[in-house]
């Protein structure tokens, strides 16, 4: 009986070190987001990889958001490779995940390789139609390279979600200047 209680006392008790540990790190990764917003980006990353390595449970979706702000560490540091490299990682471990292929998007768009930023931008939104900041970004985008009808299909359906957006109005109101002036020539 005594071996029976000790077995049952130790499952729990290392249950809830797991659910510590999970909360510990939960807790981590907010301090790592409170540095990065606060411009510490060297001390985020150094609790993001932290995080990884002393935790070989991780999810793969959480495995994906911490490559995802280590990412966006790199490219706050303008050290586009290691945030391509961390970004892929991500979209390895779940490619389910719209952000990341909004961020590999940015990250195309910044280093000129148009096709590829098109394809991220494109799953982005697929992944995620309802988001109009991502709408927005890809319209952003699509208009920036004379891609007008693209850029104002984009738009059209930010507007479906919410008509009253700041961007979505400035944006639309480019577009359809641009497409009239267009029209006019």
């Amino acid at each position: 009986m005594n071996r029976l209680l000790t077995i049952l006392f130790l499952t729990s008790f290392l249950s809830s070190c797991n659910e510590s540990k999970e909360l510990f790190d939960n807790f981590k990764l907010i301090k790592g987001s409170e540095l990065y917003g606060e411009g510490k980006y060297e001390e985020a990353k150094r609790i993001y990889l932290n995080v990884i390595n002393s935790n070989a449970k991780i999810d793969s979706t959480t495995l994906s958001n911490i490559y995802t702000l280590i990412g966006n560490v790199y490219e706050k540091q303008d050290s586009l490779k290691m945030a391509e490299k961390y970004y892929l990682k991500s979209k390895k471990m779940d490619d389910t995940y719209w952000e990341i292929w909004f961020h590999l998007a940015v990250y195309y768009d910044k280093t000129n390789d148009l096709e590829r930023a098109k394809t991220n931008y494109n799953q982005a939104v697929k992944l995620n139609p309802k988001n109009n900041s991502l709408l927005n970004n890809s319209a952003l985008f699509y208009f920036e390279r004379g891609n007008n009808s693209q850029a104002l299909d984009l738009i059209n359906q930010s507007f479906e979600i919410d008509s009253l957006n700041e961007t979505s109005i400035w944006l639309k109101s480019k577009i359809l200047n641009k497409i009239k002036t267009e029209t006019k020539n």
